[in-house]
């Protein structure tokens, strides 16, 4: 059974297994895994290793198109295989990226104010970014398992309905970019779906449409508040109230915004000068 205690024992084949700390990371098939909702620890793993492989590349006798080869075939390799389970932020990668972007330009005798698109130009020396890698393998990965004949008792399809629902529309969130609310919005799933649509894909499969949509008409509140810093955290605030449609904000001509008699929510506000925002750029 579960237990919260720390120090819990089970014993199996005559050896004792013992709890790790809940901020501790576990490798499972080759994949780091965290036991908390916070993806820290993971991330810490598979930086320190890639950190660990470039120092050892900056000081090995080899020219700059076999150090591009190792960081393409082994580290960004490894890399796609690490992160199945996590998603890193655009900060990280970029990271990331610098400090392999500038091993390979020491070791091509490239001065640091060279562009690095010049690198990364299919045509010249073809190095891949972080970026990239962590987008091919989380939407191949996605796809691979919408496709796949057991599709229908994966855990992606409870997941898919899961963050769905969150997400309150009546729009597939597959097809349309959604906001999703915290802490939904920092799932691996939904980073990946987010992925998708920053990539300018859909999905959509007439045959079998998954996942279900909200019931209702109205235009999702959606459309205006995805580019919001804190969409996830207004996103989460609008679903306990119930606000799910741009129609609930105002009046039955959508000429005026609602009025709020008791109180005036700074979120409210915030909306309201998205939507007019949304209503100039049509």
């Amino acid at each position: 059974t579960n237990t919260k205690t720390n120090n819990a024992q089970i014993t199996f084949n005559q050896q004792i297994i013992s709890n790790i700390p809940p901020d501790q990371a576990f490798r499972f098939l080759g994949c780091w895994f965290s036991r908390t909702l916070s993806h820290k620890p993971t991330h810490t793993i598979i930086t320190d290793e890639i950190t660990a492989a470039l120092r050892k590349l900056r000081h090995a006798k080899i020219t700059d198109k076999q150090a591009i080869y190792i960081i393409n075939s082994v580290i960004l390799t490894r890399f796609a295989y690490r992160i199945q389970n996590t998603s890193f932020s655009s900060s990280q990668l970029d990271k990331i990226t610098k400090s392999y972007t500038n091993l390979a330009k020491h070791k091509a005798g490239f001065a640091s104010t060279i562009p690095s698109s010049t690198l990364f130009h299919n045509r010249i020396y073809s190095l891949k970014t972080t970026q990239n890698t962590q987008q091919l393998q989380h939407i191949n990965n996605f796809i691979k398992i919408l496709n796949h004949p057991s599709f229908g008792i994966s855990a992606l399809k409870i997941q898919l309905q899961q963050l769905q629902n969150s997400a309150a529309t009546n729009l597939s969130i597959l097809t349309y970019q959604p906001t999703f609310p915290t802490p939904e919005s920092k799932t691996t799933t939904a980073q990946i779906v987010l992925e998708l649509h920053k990539a300018q894909l859909t999905l959509h499969n007439d045959s079998n449409i998954w996942p279900i949509l909200m019931n209702q008409t109205g235009t999702s509140i959606n459309n205006i508040l995805y580019s919001n810093s804190k969409a996830s955290v207004i996103k989460r605030k609008l679903n306990t109230h119930h606000i799910y449609f741009i129609e609930q904000l105002t009046n039955h001509s959508h000429t005026q915004f609602l009025t709020w008699q008791e109180s005036h929510p700074k979120k409210f506000r915030t909306l309201c000068d998205k939507y007019i925002e949304h209503q100039k750029s049509m």
